[in-house]
Formats: structure tokens, C-alpha cells, sequence
């Protein structure tokens, strides 16, 4: 749950660093709040819609904290879907930038 938290939330963190706000990314916060009510073991201690906030709030945390420290990847994946790259193209531009 908290990988796909990360997940869900990079978006709008990414938008956030980017433009300094965040429209998009509600689809992914509906997915988000669909999975942490759905009440599943890795939901436990998640059953308050403060816990649940929380959560979301990390995950945006950990999501902006991960793309400031590979910013050089994701400016990469940027450039490569911007210019229509396909998945391996993308993959290719990821390694390409990261870090020896």
C-alpha cells in the first residue's frame, strides 16, 4: 500500500515542483482513498479519515522527495513522453540519465 500510495500521489507531487500547483492528479487520489477504504489488512490503523489524510500527505512527501532526488531521470522521462516516445524509448531516456 505504501509503494502504490508513492505512486498514486507523484503526479501532483511532480506537478507541485513543476508549476507550483497541482490540477491534476484527482483520478489518482479517488484510486487512493478507493483503496484505503476498502478496509483490507494493509489498511489497518488507516480507518480514520485523519489517518487516511495523513497517509495521502506522505505519500506526497515521499513522491516529492524521490523526483528532487532523480531529477535528472525525471526531467529525462519528461523530454521522452513529451516527444512520444514509446515505453522502451522511455525506459531507454530513464537509464540513460540515471546515475552510474
Amino acid at each position: 500500500l505504501d509503494a502504490f500510495c508513492v505512486v498514486a500521489c507523484a503526479g501532483i507531487a511532480g506537478e507541485g515542483q513543476l508549476w507550483d500547483s497541482s490540477y491534476g492528479g484527482a483520478a489518482d487520489l479517488r484510486a487512493l482513498s478507493k483503496a484505503l477504504g476498502a478496509g483490507t489488512p494493509s489498511t489497518k490503523g488507516l480507518t480514520e479519515p485523519r489517518e487516511q489524510l495523513n497517509f495521502t500527505r506522505w505519500g506526497v512527501f515521499y513522491a516529492a522527495s524521490m523526483l528532487r532526488a532523480n531529477k535528472a531521470s525525471w526531467l529525462a522521462l519528461k523530454d521522452a513522453m513529451a516527444a512520444g516516445k514509446d515505453l522502451c524509448g522511455c525506459i531507454r531516456a530513464l537509464e540513460a540519465a540515471a546515475p552510474s
